[in-house]
């Protein structure tokens, strides 16, 4: 029996060192696994770094864009209205007859022909 005991006793043994063999394979593939992570996480904390950084510059430039065409939007608007009163108080004095000046050149550009 105690032959029995003795074989039993090194099965167990054996089935322990497997066990532990086996759990220190895992733990070592399971660490390398960790380490390819970790490396991922850190290409993609770059890669997310150096897109918020590329983002930030393009808010700045389109802010930038912007502000020029508010002045360009501004200038125009600006031109216009300068027009639009010129244009009324020329018309304004043509009315009037007080601009016989240039009431003259107009006939004289129709070939002396007026509306009225």
């Amino acid at each position: 029996m105690s032959r029995g005991n003795a074989t039993s006793s090194a099965l167990q043994q054996q089935a322990k060192t497997e066990r532990i063999v086996r759990l220190e394979v895992q733990r070592r593939h399971a660490k390398g696994t960790l380490r390819v992570i970790d490396a991922m996480i850190r290409d993609v904390d770059d890669q997310l770094l150096y897109v918020a950084q590329f983002k930030k510059e393009w808010l700045q430039h389109r802010k930038e864009l912007e502000a020029a065409r508010q002045e360009l939007l501004a200038e125009e608007l600006t031109r216009r209205q300068q027009f639009e009163k010129h244009c009324l108080h020329t018309l304004h004095q043509l009315a009037c007859g007080k601009n016989t000046t240039l009431r003259a050149k107009i006939l004289q550009q129709n070939g002396g022909v007026t509306d009225s």
